[in-house]
């Protein structure tokens, strides 16, 4: 039964909600950037959602699915509703706003080698260094000294959160050509126990430049758009995965894998779905796992699936009493559905999910099967909650969590904080995935270098994780993200490579050359 008491002790409050949220096809650039972008609805790139603290009002939010690992539920499976109704507690949120292929084996956590394991504590500052390389024909330095100073910042070193990285002496004169990453990804995806994807979000029609580095520097796609139910199942029962498909292509063409976002979204439904006379049977074992089914098996082997996006509400203090309390006080389809009386058919009654995750999990279809949130990493209440739902759904077929990662370079989550969440998420039993990162300068182009720092650390902590194996950035270029071309919050501007893309590749190479050692 989902009535597990999550809280047994005194929780420390939130401190500090990410400053991200993802929703569809919005762009934000402040505290009126949700308004103006949702006049737009539609008519704006396939990207996630606008930036979001507790502070602000303005809200906005993504979803993209994964696809979901291949064996049924055991016999152990429970048989009755793991999810009781309860009353929420009163803690406070933030009301959500609509907003826009092989299969990976399960992590060995108690087998991973030793270098994999994800530290509970920032890592001990490697020896540091100051040895000249050549990359793309500038002088680069290997800063390791693992501090991170204004003086650093200034000189345009790129010292990491415990460990070293690499920058140009001169930052305002890159190389201009895109630096190849594939080599290395490929030994890494292939020596590291589960597997490791670095993955981009596109579109159907990719530009040259996409298609290039999809060959060059990424294994993994997801669609932004094109396999959420809006796009899948616009009329009941019969699915049009086209789209969904032509970016799936893309990805063949490519030699990578491909990931499915998203099975359940309140938002980007079609509209048959908005049907009032819909019952609470027809939802729950129906209509939601009807649509699972058609989706995963209709696109057949992936890499992973997320099942669900964005249901955990945005609360902070401390943990609700039970699973029910992180989800009900965020209003959203199919929880405030209401029947020809006006009584809310679900309530906190939480049991439409059991059969969604159960209906995704078929074998060979939608490999690693994930639920997808926003302002979650740090070890805050809203990923406590993500984290206690993950363990409830967890015998129904959820194989682990998808952290968003829609964050701001001057205040993102440091790698030892998403070392921890991601190992307690291995002691759960789950994996993990960043899933849709992109780091918002605010049109600081000063935060360009801490920008990179941020990339290569996130980067650092699902490398280092044993149970962490897809690290996804939401878009290639500035121009193209659902952000503001001027929040300069992707690898590239234009077709010009940024620092974050160099610090990408060494870290990469730095993980490898360790593997090598092991």
């Amino acid at each position: 039964m989902l009535v597990a008491g999550l809280a047994s002790a005194a929780v420390v409050q939130d401190t500090a909600l990410l400053n991200r949220r993802a929703f569809g096809p919005m762009h934000s650039a402040g505290p009126s950037a949700g308004v103006s972008a949702m006049s737009n609805l539609g008519s704006t790139p396939s990207h996630p959602g606008v930036p979001m603290s507790a502070a602000m009002s303005t809200t906005a939010a993504a979803g993209c699915p994964a696809n979901a690992d291949a064996s049924l539920p055991d016999s152990s499976t429970p048989t009755n509703s793991m999810f009781q109704a309860s009353t929420p507690s009163p803690a406070m949120f933030n009301p959500g706003t609509p907003r826009s292929s092989a299969t990976p084996s399960q992590s060995s956590f108690s087998s991973a080698p030793s270098f994999l394991s994800a530290p509970s504590a920032v890592s001990a500052p490697v020896a540091q260094t100051s040895n000249s390389a050549s990359m793309g024909g500038k002088n680069v330095v290997d800063v390791s000294d693992g501090n991170t100073t204004s003086t650093d910042i200034v000189t345009g070193h790129l010292p990491s959160d415990g460990v070293g990285g690499i920058a140009l002496t001169d930052a305002s004169n890159l190389p201009s050509t895109p630096p190849s990453l594939r080599q290395t990804l490929d030994a890494i995806d292939a020596a590291k126990p589960g597997g490791f994807k670095l993955g981009l979000e596109s579109g159907p029609n990719p530009s040259e430049f996409v298609k290039a580095r999809l060959k060059d520097t990424f294994n993994l796609v997801v669609a932004g758009n094109e396999c959420k139910p809006d796009a899948t199942e616009q009329v009941e029962g019969k699915f049009d995965l086209t789209r969904c498909k032509q970016v799936k292509a893309a990805a063949d063409e490519a030699n990578a894998s491909f990931r499915v976002h998203t099975l359940m979204w309140h938002n980007q439904r079609p509209k048959w779905m908005h049907d009032t006379s819909l019952s609470k049977d027809d939802i729950k074992n129906k209509i939601l796992p009807n649509h699972a089914t058609g989706v995963v098996t209709g696109m057949g082997q992936v890499y992973s699936t997320d099942v669900m996006n964005e249901v955990v509400a945005d609360i902070g203090g401390a943990l609700p009493a039970n699973v029910s309390g992180c989800v009900t006080p965020k209003a959203i389809w199919p929880n405030t559905v209401e029947d020809k009386n006006s009584q809310v058919l679900f309530g906190g009654d939480l049991s439409w999910m059991e059969p969604l995750v159960s209906a995704a999990k078929k074998p060979g279809t939608g490999g690693q099967l994930l639920i997808n949130d926003y302002n979650t990493g740090p070890m805050n209440t809203k990923t406590k909650c993500v984290i206690e739902l993950f363990k409830q759904l967890k015998p129904f077929g959820l194989d682990g969590i998808g952290f968003q990662m829609h964050i701001g370079a001057a205040d993102a989550p440091t790698k030892a904080q998403m070392a921890e969440t991601f190992k307690v998420v291995a002691d759960a039993g789950g994996v993990v995935a960043i899933t849709e990162l992109d780091v918002d300068t605010h049109s600081n182009s000063a935060l360009l270098t801490k920008q990179a720092i941020v990339y290569g650390d996130l980067l650092d902590a699902c490398l280092e994780a044993p149970n962490c194996h897809q690290f996804v950035v939401w878009g290639l270029t500035d121009q193209e993200s659902w952000l503001k071309p001027q929040a300069a919050a992707l690898l590239y501007d234009q077709e010009k490579p940024k620092q974050a893309i160099f610090e990408i590749q060494a870290r990469l190479e730095r993980f490898h050359k360790a593997m090598g050692k092991k």
